[in-house]
């Protein structure tokens, strides 16, 4: 599985960071086509050049429900275990996936104003696009030139590929770990393994392109399977910030919050479908209703092993990086160079020993927290910047 991971890696860093040149190209050469931000004022709606608006359905709490699907469902996602194991250093880990996704943010801009750019593009021009997702197509290919919509097509394409490569490695993983040894055949060769790692890959896979080939929407299907990491992610972040958290208390959490999601959709909407148009409202009703269950279920039923919690707890205290002490086996405590997880077991702070040396067990987190919220704030300020320019 290994050499999957890197090649996929080291693939899709040179896929992705074409796709990024190539969609920065698009706004140049989209600003000129449309007269510029003055061209582009001129032809859209004032309303178009806000952050958030509840005319078009992205309000304060449309981005509030995103924003806690995003944090709890990344916790969920079946890629990150890997992905953060793929740093040397705990330190590598955090600092590639935080800012790895500042700069998914940071194009995420240019994308949003190439989309101004289309919609005043298809105004200007007097046509009408019949799907909203073809305006990136509409862009490239009136945009850049035949050889660079080629290569735009082909990055885009390699990209996924790659991306899909690395699904197939970690969802064979996954189930060859936790089924297939799990339950099916405990004394399984390397070479076992490995064998149904590949063919549960491959399966699970082409579960995921006939699912693809039955959606009508990819924007619903996408917020669809991230609204099925949230609610699964409500397991993970209970689990870690809740000692008595356990698998009566974790069943019941994810089973009320897909059962409430389907049930407000179905009463709003009067339709049975798999893949509903997402709003903020259901999800936030079922996420409450699923934390409440994984606390309220946990303490009407019996604890897990308390040897089992303290070993995982005792772990997480400890620095993944370092190696083991020869008399005692165990890592360093992260508390000693400051690496320790201030959201571990939250109950935790009630207790006047959590507070000790605070700034000096806590430093790479609390330091780190407020340096990312700097960035968050920089990336809020580009984007109302960009969409001062022009104005009167």
């Amino acid at each position: 599985f290994f050499g999957g991971l890197v090649a996929a890696a080291h693939t899709e860093f040179i896929q992705a960071l074409l796709i990024i040149v190539l969609s920065f190209l698009l706004i140049p050469a989209g600003l000129q086509e449309v007269g510029g931000f003055e061209g582009l004022r001129s032809l859209l709606p004032q309303d178009f050049f806000s952050l958030y608006s509840e005319k078009s359905g992205l309000g304060a709490f449309m981005i509030a429900m995103l924003a806690l699907n995003g944090v709890i469902g990344i916790t969920a996602q079946p890629h990150m275990m890997a992905m953060y194991a793929t740093g040397n250093t705990e330190r590598a880990g955090r600092v590639g996936q935080t800012y790895g996704n500042f700069v998914k943010r940071l194009v995420t801009i240019g994308w949003a104003l190439t989309g101004l750019i289309v919609a005043a593009m298809v105004i200007q021009a007097g046509i009408t696009l019949e799907d909203p997702e073809e305006a990136f197509g509409f862009a490239s290919r009136h945009l850049l030139g035949p050889g660079l919509t080629g290569l735009m097509v082909a990055c885009i394409l390699a990209a996924n590929m790659s991306t899909c490569s690395n699904f197939m490695v970690n969802t064979g993983a996954l189930f060859t770990l936790n089924l297939y040894q799990r339950y099916v055949n405990e004394q399984a060769t390397d070479q076992q393994l490995l064998k149904m790692g590949r063919i549960s890959g491959l399966l699970l896979t082409a579960f995921g392109v006939l699912f693809a080939l039955t959606i009508d929407n990819v924007l619903s299907a996408f917020l669809f399977t991230e609204t099925i990491a949230a609610f699964m992610g409500i397991i993970i972040v209970g689990g870690v910030l809740w000692k008595r958290a356990n698998y009566p208390g974790a069943l019941a959490a994810a089973g009320i919050a897909f059962t409430l999601y389907y049930l407000l959709n179905y009463f709003q909407t009067h339709e049975l479908k798999l893949i509903y148009s997402w709003q903020p409202e259901p999800f936030g009703w079922a996420m409450l209703a699923g934390f409440t269950a994984l606390v309220g279920v946990s303490l009407l039923t019996r604890p897990e092993n308390p040897d089992r919690i303290r070993q995982f707890f005792d772990n997480m205290q400890r620095l993944s990086d370092a190696e083991p002490d020869a008399q005692t086996g165990k890592r360093p405590l992260a508390a000693l160079s400051g690496h320790e997880l201030m959201l571990l077991d939250l109950p935790g702070w009630m207790k006047k020993e959590r507070w000790k040396g605070f700034f000096q067990r806590y430093r790479e987190d609390f330091w780190g927290f407020w340096l990312a919220w700097v960035f968050v704030g920089l990336l809020i300020l580009l984007a109302w910047s960009l969409m001062q320019i022009g104005a009167a």
